[in-house]
């Protein structure tokens, strides 16, 4: 039978307890082999020339879904649009319609 030590009033399975312990300690020993891993991989792919951000944006949209990632998209799409931010069709539009008004107001007679 495992051996039981008190403490503090609850009963502890020693055995049992250091080997969850010892466990835990393996498995952060080798999450941080891979955090090592992993920034050589990143390192390396920047000294190809390579954008770590990008490549970090790939991983996760790796994990998730298309059709979350697409409905995302849509969504940025629009409010980029209802901002009337750069690259968007909206913004061209918006922009062709300045253009025209301006053009409109120094070509009117004074």
């Amino acid at each position: 039978m495992a051996r039981r030590q008190k403490v503090r009033g609850n009963t502890v399975v020693a055995g049992q307890l250091r080997a969850f312990v010892e466990r835990l300690e393996r498995l952060a020993e080798q999450r941080a082999a891979l955090s090592d891993d992993t920034k050589a991989v990143m390192a390396e792919a920047k000294a190809q020339g390579y954008d770590t951000k990008i490549i970090r944006m790939l991983l996760r949209e790796r994990q998730r879904e298309w059709s979350e990632i697409s409905e995302e998209q849509e969504m940025l799409a629009l409010y980029r649009d209802a901002m009337g931010m750069e690259g968007t069709p909206l913004a061209g539009w918006a922009f062709q319609r300045a253009s025209g008004a301006a053009e409109e107001s120094e070509s009117a007679p004074a």
